[in-house]
């Protein structure tokens, strides 16, 4: 089994086409397939702050995006995801931004992917589109798509439970 979110899930992708007899079950979680310039230049942004210095000061004005519009004065919630991104070093998240600056799409990998995949969306994620996950969806066999409504992209804070139970229906 095999379960990613984000760059988790673009790095499952890649996991589960090169492996495909390891992997029982998949689920990618609001990840992406196609390099989208609009969040290639967001990112590109942030880790020429990062590089300057800025890391507080750029998690601080980035954070809203990772939540759902309603969210966002949701002081534990905006902590917790602080708390979390925090936690790594500048070096690991410069280096996660330099690989997710590549440009490279996975959709030549869906064909490989032999595992029943659960494709999850958050309708409000404001890093990656429906179409982005209907795509991803469409792409691989034995896969179905799922969408949450009212929560952006930090799904597995935001709405642990819907998470959970998509999760473990699926298993």
């Amino acid at each position: 089994f095999l379960a990613g979110h984000s760059m988790g899930g673009w790095v499952a992708q890649a996991v589960a086409a090169i492996a495909p007899k390891q992997i029982s079950k998949l689920v990618l979680i609001n990840t992406w397939a196609t390099p989208d310039p609009k969040i290639i230049y967001l990112q590109k942004q942030v880790e020429k702050a990062l590089k300057e210095g800025r890391f507080l000061e750029t998690l601080q004005q980035h954070l809203s995006l990772l939540v759902h519009p309603n969210r966002q004065k949701d002081v534990a919630l905006l902590e917790s995801l602080k708390t979390m991104i925090t936690s790594f070093s500048l070096e690991v998240l410069i280096r996660q931004l330099d690989a997710m600056l590549e440009d490279y799409s996975s959709l030549h990998l869906h064909h490989a992917i032999e595992a029943p995949t659960l494709v999850v969306h958050s309708r409000d994620d404001q890093l990656f589109p429906t179409k982005e996950l209907q795509a991803i969806a469409t792409g691989i066999k034995n896969s179905q798509l799922a969408i949450i409504e009212n929560t952006g992209h930090a799904c597995t804070l935001e709405r642990p439970e819907i998470i959970t139970s998509l999760m473990t229906s699926f298993i």
